[in-house]
């Protein structure tokens, strides 16, 4: 009842309409085609905005939206419409790139787009939408138009980053946030989705990101070339309910608006209000002339500090999977509560002779793994070797090192095995399968048209991640689709690993059991102890489970072959990268290999 009343008041409590000149600006503008960034954009235009650049994922809406701009305010030749999807990473980094190469300087970047799904929806990025769009997309175009912004700022005209945010971001409970693994996996999936209070932490993860860019973004001495806030425009009339489809909702959703929002005219007075305020506003989120109480707020106190150390460092191993420029941002915003890290051991060996710890880290780890043929897809350069002088300090120690066997007892070499032959058809035979697949007729694959594409023997679909797994290969321009060439290269490629799976499904039931597993271990070259084949079996042979809802007990159902796949090409992946640290090539660096993968393997979901 508090909550509603505080609503109510809001209608009397208006903010200012802005009367600030934006003469000989540039502003970029993205969910202008409705609601507050409509109304936002026709402010701007009557406040003398030289240049405004409208981002749209769709450019025939944005195209009327700027004929109706036009007539509505008189401005011509102002308004430029951009192309933006915020659900496609892609998308927004070819837009951030035009924006860093055709724009001669950007004064004020103003992210208003914005999403609130009633179901699950995901994105063809594999993230839930309201995840998608509110957090990791809006964080990334953040970060990429940052250069931009400092370049154009000025110590008596600073740049500003200003995002749209919502105040329900207030409400968001610890209880949401306390997750065992990930927390942006455990948002992802569809089991703890609920629409309303999805939309308030994709708000928090927002700001959790906004306030982290906003503590680093300072110059050495102190100063603000970027000053960075948010907005809470309140309760508007807007088009995010419009999932909302059935009569009887759509009357709550009328009368509920009727009652405590206010119009989107009032709403993006805040918004263009928070692009010219001085550094007093950085860091806050800015709300009816003033800034929001968040006394209360999970962006505040320890616990709250510790979900944004958190949220920031998987927002920005996302991100900089992304875009190499996300580099600069480190993984995680440095608090006075946190103790910093010990410094790395030096490398003089120790008494004992035992060399120090070799550091294995993910950016080691991310790197695609090369095809068998690796004629048939781009190849990835690998990251140079570790310096050798970090390694073989000392002499041998003359005891095992923990669970290392004496150089006599250690299984010989195994023969790599031998290569299959790949089928050459004729290309065109796949066309029809690609045609069929290309719903979006674009005559590239996206991700949920590849994936509908692969199907397991049994016709269970691909597993989502061996879907990424082929993309990631086999897009040689990194457009995040496959062309038909690539679909030929990517379809040879599953063939021959057909193959390898059908030589080792002794029992032709499709799936291969634990010890099929073991044996085409065995026949690759690996020499590993049963207890971490049965961890690597039940690793990936559990995501089939999950998926189909299959059997409790591990090993009881099998692995599908995309998941036999996907188990060997990140073994593979993993052993590539040991192999680079492992310069005398006898299987240990500083922990045993099983130890090592046994890691790598906890950070593959």
């Amino acid at each position: 009842m508090a909550s509603l009343l505080r609503l109510l008041r809001t209608q009397y409590t208006l903010p200012v309409d802005p009367t600030v000149s934006f003469a000989g600006k540039t502003v970029v503008l993205t969910g202008a085609t409705s609601g507050l960034g409509f109304e936002a954009a026709i402010k701007l235009l009557n406040l003398g905005v030289e240049s405004l650049i409208i981002g749209s994922r769709s450019l025939e809406r944005g195209d009327a939206t700027k004929t109706e701009l036009e007539k509505r305010t008189t401005r011509q030749g102002v308004i430029q419409v951009w192309e933006l999807d915020m659900n496609s990473f892609q998308s927004v980094k070819t837009f951030a790139s035009r924006i860093q190469k055709e724009i001669k300087q950007l004064d004020i970047a103003l992210l208003n787009a914005g999403l609130c799904h009633k179901v699950y929806t995901a994105s063809p990025e594999g993230w839930e939408e309201t995840l998608q769009v509110n957090a990791l997309s809006t964080s990334l175009l953040a970060l990429l138009l940052l250069p931009k912004l400092r370049d154009s700022s000025s110590d008596s005209n600073p740049a500003h980053l200003a995002v749209v945010s919502s105040q329900q971001f207030v409400q968001v409970k610890a209880t949401s946030l306390r997750t065992e693994g990930p927390l942006l996996e455990h948002l992802n999936d569809p089991r703890h989705f609920s629409g309303t209070r999805q939309y308030g932490i994709s708000k928090l993860l927002l700001e959790y990101a906004l306030k982290t860019v906003a503590d680093r973004v300072r110059n050495e001495n102190g100063t603000l070339p970027v000053i960075v806030n948010t907005i809470s425009p309140g309760l508007c009339v807007s088009s995010l309910g419009r999932q909302y489809g059935r009569f009887y909702e759509r009357w709550v959703v009328w009368l509920f608006y009727k009652l405590f929002a206010r119009t989107a005219e009032q709403g993006s007075r805040s918004l263009v209000s928070a692009t010219y305020q001085g550094a007093e506003s950085h860091g806050k989120c800015w709300r009816s002339d003033g800034y929001l109480d968040e006394f209360t707020a999970l962006t505040t106190g320890t616990e709250g500090k510790e979900f944004q150390v958190k949220a920031w460092k998987e927002i920005i191993e996302i991100l900089q999977e992304q875009s190499q420029m996300i580099g600069a941002m480190q993984t995680g915003p440095q608090h006075h509560h946190q103790q910093s890290k010990p410094s790395r051991p030096s490398p003089n060996p120790s008494s004992s002779g035992v060399p120090p710890r070799v550091p294995v880290t993910s950016a080691h780890m991310n790197k695609p793994l090369p095809a068998p043929a690796a004629n048939q897809h781009r190849t990835h350069p690998l990251h140079p070797s570790p310096p050798p002088q970090n390694y073989g300090f000392g002499p041998p120690p003359s005891q095992p090192v923990r669970n290392r066997p004496q150089p006599s007892s250690r299984p010989p070499r195994s023969p790599n095995p031998p290569p299959l032959a790949v089928p050459d058809d004729d290309p065109q035979q796949l066309f029809p399968l690609f045609r069929a697949a290309n719903a979006s007729h674009t005559g590239s694959l996206t991700e949920l048209e590849l994936g509908s594409a692969l199907v397991n023997g049994d016709f269970t679909s691909f597993h989502p991640k061996t879907v990424k797994m082929m993309i990631r290969m086999f897009d040689r321009n990194s457009s995040g689709t496959i062309s038909f060439d690539e679909f030929v290269s990517l379809w040879r490629y599953l063939a021959a690993w057909r193959e390898l799976f059908d030589r080792f499904d002794v029992d032709r039931s499709g799936r291969i059991s634990l010890q099929e597993f073991e044996n085409a271990l065995l026949a690759f070259g690996y020499r590993l102890s049963q207890p971490f084949v049965t961890v690597l079996f039940t690793t990936f042979e559990s995501k089939g489970r999950q998926m189909s809802g299959g059997p409790a007990h591990p090993g009881k159902m099998g692995m599908s072959f995309d998941l036999f796949v996907q188990a060997c090409i990140s073994l593979r992946r993993m052993t590539d990268v040991f192999k680079r640290y492992d310069d005398d090539r006898d299987g240990y660096i500083t922990v045993s290999f099983e130890e090592f993968l046994t890691e790598i393997l906890q950070l593959q979901d």
